[in-house]
């Protein structure tokens, strides 16, 4: 008997003692080589040869080679004799062999079960179209989640989070605009509100923004600002300088910028141009997306204003993130009077 194993049909040819050639088609779709279907095969296969392998070896053709080897395995665990073709890569024909198994100048490898009982072979993973498409999506699921939670490099800190400290708290935006002077440079001046726009309140930072957005609090201080457009996010910290000259904290995040392989320097200092100095450079964090950092020193605080977009910024993103770099302002009810830990 000969089995050949097709795209959409599983055939039977065999001799019947009348000498008769006989063919049989099994109409199946492509063979998952599961159990069930390897199982109704010999089932059928075995009722063809009279219900017994004694007398009928049987050989096995497919274009899939683990389909072949499957079946082999199970027609051997149910007695059956089952020649294998070295020559062709596949379970071989024996219509042309010799029963001790001589093939031309090749030799038929005959394996027997070692025992009578009937096993199940395992059924081998082959992948598809549709598990690429499955892994395409967790991986887009994944990416989605790291772009909504993850945090970026803020300037002076450790990789992967908005430099920061103190306590966080988030307050509703105010109805009106409430700027405080003073003639000492210490003093928190809150940014003035024009039409259109709101000033949000979190922590030790103020903020001018275009209606819609929110603050929430970073994962290691400082807020990030979030509106209607998914694709940008502003992060903004207060740090205490501590006495620190300003050219001094500058001279540093400059050096921090030349040494990071992530960090490339920028031209971009007319973002703020009430400040004495400022740094500005532009963070890669491998992913796509960009982070436009523009770093100041501003009484006795470090500002830092990150623009994060998920591609290169459009117009509208820079002139959201132009406006939270000249509005943005320390709070001093919200500054920790402890060092931060």
């Amino acid at each position: 008997m000969r089995i050949t194993i097709l795209a959409a049909a599983t055939v039977f040819e065999l001799t019947t003692p009348s000498g008769e050639q006989r063919t049989v088609f099994r109409d199946d779709l492509i063979p998952d080589d599961s159990p069930l279907w390897l199982d109704a095969v010999v089932e059928q296969a075995r009722e063809l040869v009279g219900g017994s392998w004694e007398g009928h070896p049987v050989t096995v053709l497919a274009s899939d080679t683990d389909s072949a080897d499957l079946l082999t395995d199970i027609l051997l665990t149910d007695g059956a004799e089952v020649h294998c073709d070295p020559l062709r890569g596949v379970v071989g024909d024996d219509t042309t062999g010799s029963v001790d198994g001589v093939r031309g100048s090749g030799e038929f490898a005959i394996r027997r079960p070692r025992s009578g009982r009937r096993h199940r072979a395992r059924a081998s993973f082959r992948p598809t179209l549709f598990h690429v498409a499955i892994v395409g999506v967790v991986l887009g699921v994944v990416g989605f989640s790291w772009w909504s939670l993850g945090p970026a490099t803020g300037p002076g800190g450790e990789a992967g989070s908005v430099v920061g400290s103190g306590t966080v708290r988030s307050s509703p935006p105010p109805t009106s605009p409430a700027p405080v002077t003073g003639p000492d440079p210490g003093t928190a001046v809150s940014p003035v509100q024009r039409p259109g726009t709101v000033v949000l309140d979190s922590g030790n930072i103020s903020v001018a923004t275009p209606a819609g957005y929110i603050l929430t609090p970073g994962e290691r201080g400082g807020v990030t600002a979030t509106g209607p457009d998914p694709d940008l996010r502003i992060h903004l910290a207060a740090d205490p300088a501590f006495g620190a000259p300003a050219a001094a904290v500058l001279e540093e995040v400059s050096m921090r910028v030349e040494t990071d392989p992530e960090l490339h320097r920028t031209d971009r200092a007319g973002m703020r141009p009430d400040a004495d100095a400022v740094v500005t450079y532009r963070e890669d964090p491998g992913d796509g997306s960009f982070v436009d950092w523009t770093t100041w020193v501003e009484g006795d605080h470090q500002m830092s204003v990150g623009c994060h977009t998920r591609i290169t910024p459009t117009v509208a993103q820079r002139a959201v993130c132009r406006m939270a770099v000249n509005s943005v302002a320390p709070r001093k009810e919200g500054i920790s009077e402890k060092f931060p830990e």
